[in-house]
């Protein structure tokens, strides 16, 4: 799935540069779980490309397949 694969890249990268979750979550107003890598649920298309833009993360650097 597209939308699980974007939120485990998502949340590595947050990882790799030291960005809480939660600060996400709180700022773009989205549900812990819907961001969490952990979850099942995928990233709906409107709030990944809010996440990328708050990261200044191109969407087309996440990989299709991770």
């Amino acid at each position: 799935n597209m939308g699980n694969c974007a939120k485990k890249w998502l949340s590595n990268w947050m990882k790799e540069h030291n960005i809480l979750e939660g600060i996400i979550t709180e700022v773009l107003e989205i549900s812990p779980e819907e961001l969490s890598a952990e979850t099942e649920n995928p990233l709906d298309s409107d709030d990944l490309l809010r996440v990328c833009a708050y990261l200044r993360i191109r969407p087309e650097w996440i990989p299709l397949e991770f």
